[in-house]
């Protein structure tokens, strides 16, 4: 590991996925970068609103283009990308945001701490087992996120991780996510050679629209290998909400050195399962998705976890993650 500075989706959504692709690092982009933290790309209507340094080394930006409003807090460099205007093929809306870390983010930072600092409460109660259905916003200062994403795993250092808010029509839409990952493992007789997990959550609500679908994944550059992933397969489900724990091993190449992610996911008609969309390296990127019809006044989330084997020839940065959300009414 070199450290430097299955199912398809519509097609709209795909295309969706290229659009909103950060640059490389080093690539020559065009940027707005008036904080720590730039647009990367097409701009689509954003421009940079303000700046707040943490106490944990890290800077929450705010971006808004007027109807929409987002927060990202993350280590100074990293790029956001942002897609406002998918149109699905059921004639619904899509919104994208991705997120490009270039460098590792502080040593003891947490996903608290990030969620804290968007002025989000996230509970202690549960470790692995977050009801992601309970984020909500709130008309206090601080929105309760209750038993959020919280790892309970020894890991030997951060890796990356970076957090953000979205917000339509001051809160008519409402999202907030989170995607981390860890170094786990060190070989003892080859230098470089690193095992990695990596864990991702988002959590969705709509005071006015139908929820019909919410996306993540993470993609590592090429090089890196990911030995397991959760959710591998899709679950379909009818009726009545259940839930299920999902977990991934962390293996090297395919030894397993009896580490794991786990996670409880939600299950609620119609599918949850991976996100793998046309086009995409499976060995470098893998995500989750919820595909449904939610209505108004239902949260609804996914996550995820990974397990990444990183030889000394392959680099770890970037980090990039992926996030879409499709809304709308029924006609």
């Amino acid at each position: 590991m070199r450290i430097e500075n299955r199912f398809r989706l519509p097609v709209a959504i795909a295309l969706a996925v290229s659009v909103i692709s950060p640059q490389c690092v080093g690539a020559a982009a065009p940027q707005l970068h008036a904080g720590a933290i730039a647009i990367s790309g097409d701009p689509h209507g954003f421009a940079f609103i303000s700046e707040k340094a943490t106490t944990h080394g890290t800077v929450v930006d705010t971006f808004s283009s007027g109807d929409w409003t987002v927060k990202v807090v993350g280590t100074p460099g990293v790029a956001v990308s942002f897609q406002p205007d998918i149109v699905l093929p059921n004639g619904g809306r899509g919104f994208g945001i991705s997120t490009m870390e270039p460098v590792a983010p502080p040593p003891n930072i947490s996903v608290q701490d990030n969620l804290s600092d968007l002025g989000v409460r996230a509970s202690a109660a549960t470790t692995q087992t977050p009801a992601i259905e309970s984020v909500t916003q709130a008309a206090t200062p601080a929105t309760a996120c209750t038993g959020c994403f919280t790892d309970g795993l020894p890991h030997l250092s951060n890796n990356s991780g970076v957090c953000y808010t979205i917000s339509l029509l001051s809160g008519t839409l409402y999202g907030t996510g989170c995607g981390f990952s860890y170094v786990d493992w060190q070989d003892p007789t080859t230098a470089g050679h690193w095992g990695l997990t990596s864990t991702y959550w988002i959590s969705m609500t709509s005071s006015a629209y139908d929820l019909w679908g919410v996306y993540w994944r993470m993609q590592w550059p090429s090089g890196n290998q990911i030995t397991g992933e959760a959710p591998n397969t899709s679950v379909t489900t009818s009726g009545n909400c259940g839930s299920r724990t999902f977990s991934v091993n962390l293996k090297v190449p395919t030894t397993n050195l009896g580490v794991a992610e786990s996670y409880t996911q939600d299950l609620c008609p119609t599918l949850y399962g991976p996100w793998d969309p046309s086009g995409v390296n499976t060995s470098l990127s893998s995500g989750a998705k919820w595909v449904g019809d939610q209505p108004a006044g239902v949260t609804m989330g996914v996550q995820g976890a990974q397990s990444v084997d990183s030889p000394p020839s392959a680099r770890v940065y970037p980090v990039n993650n992926y996030y879409l959300v499709g809304y709308g009414r029924k006609p």
